[in-house]
């Protein structure tokens, strides 16, 4: 059993998916805010789609616009 600590990054196998009605904009701001940026913008069947940290480490995905 690994402990928390041990965990390459919170949330494993978890998906958080977030609809937005521009991904550009958001993924605009967020870099201008210092969030770290995990997946570059990609087109996908959802529009637009990438992925960032949110603020406890978790990796949370935004899509649409």
């Amino acid at each position: 059993m690994a402990l928390l600590g041990e965990v390459a990054r919170p949330g494993l196998g978890v998906a958080l998916w977030f609809r937005t009605s521009d991904a550009h904009k958001l993924h605009d701001q967020l870099t201008a805010a210092g969030i770290k940026i995990l997946t570059p913008m990609a087109d996908s069947p959802f529009g637009p789609v990438f992925s960032f940290e949110g603020p406890e480490g978790y990796m949370l995905t935004a899509h649409g616009g």
